[in-house]
């Protein structure tokens, strides 16, 4: 996330699970572009914190109580606030494909960015410090459940896909230049 502040023109879009910006790292910085970003992050998660006013987790306490952390929600208002985006979002709730996992999942699209630079808030009800379908690296007493119901690779591939790096005149050589 801080090479798509620093280097916009190189990265065509971001993704963040279970992270955010730490606010020393993007405080002034503003990209020569805006830049589409993707964020996934679980509701209970006890090592980055998802919202404003939530405690900081055991995890987080343990190994980052002496950094400055964001929020997974502050982090999203920024890239909101950064590519120009409503403020209004629309919601739609994933398929719960596995209701033993504890955890539910719901899409937050913010409309109305510049050039196309979406912002998309993967919010996982019950989620820990995971990657949704991913390989539970610890227990889930120690980071938290791991979500069965949205796929992080899936969901990142389909963003990523979606947003190339934008054709910037005086940047690209083309192959008909080349073949001329």
């Amino acid at each position: 996330v801080v090479e798509a502040l620093s280097g916009p023109l190189r990265v065509a879009a971001a993704a963040s699970v279970a992270g955010g910006n730490q606010l020393e790292a993007v405080q002034g910085c503003a990209p020569a572009r805006p830049v589409p970003v993707i964020q996934i992050h679980g509701t209970d998660d006890p090592c980055w914190r998802f919202g404003q006013d939530d405690e900081m987790g055991p995890c987080e306490a343990e190994f980052n109580a002496d950094k400055i952390h964001i929020s997974a929600e502050e982090t999203v208002e920024g890239w909101r606030a950064r590519n120009g985006c409503s403020e209004e979002f629309a919601e739609d709730a994933l398929e719960d494909v596995d209701d033993e996992d504890g955890t539910s999942a719901v899409v937050r699209d913010f409309a109305g960015c510049i050039d196309g630079a979406d912002v998309e808030f993967v919010v996982v009800e019950g989620g820990g410090h995971t990657w949704p379908q991913g390989y539970g690296y610890l227990p889930d007493g120690t980071i938290g459940k791991t979500s069965a119901d949205v796929s992080a690779n899936a969901r990142l591939w389909s963003f990523f896909d979606a947003h190339p790096l934008p054709f910037l005149a005086g940047t690209v050589t083309t192959f008909a230049t080349l073949s001329a």
